[in-house]
């Protein structure tokens, strides 16, 4: 999907996007989710 802009606490941020077919975390699992991507380090308000 991409690079998009994404409203956090901090501010405006260019995140990317992508449409995961299945993720599983222990038993649990959901299908067809978008994620997004952020680097932590623009999100530390300096």
């Amino acid at each position: 999907m991409g690079p998009n802009k994404i409203q956090t606490a901090g501010g405006l941020v260019e995140a990317d996007i992508y449409k995961v077919k299945k993720m599983t975390i222990g038993d649990f699992s959901v299908n067809d989710i978008m994620v997004t991507e952020l680097d932590l380090d623009t999100l530390d308000g300096s």
